[in-house]
């Protein structure tokens, strides 16, 4: 994963980031790092890249062991 002014050096973005508009048009997604869970009995696992529900997830949630 890259920083947007990584991948695009040559665009000058506002002081909060590329607009909604451009994200879209040029197929670009937000990076969350949490879900919801049932911390008793769930934990967050780091994983691959994903697409979800419009976001890019770096974590996963999966169930804890006895």
């Amino acid at each position: 994963m890259s920083d947007y002014r990584d991948l695009f050096p040559n665009t000058s973005f506002p002081s909060n980031g590329p607009s909604e508009e451009w994200m879209v048009l040029n197929e670009c997604y937000p990076v969350n790092q949490f879900k919801e869970h049932d911390q008793e009995t769930q934990m967050l696992v780091q994983t691959k890249p994903y697409l979800e529900n419009g976001f890019v997830y770096t974590i996963k949630v999966e169930d804890k062991t006895s």
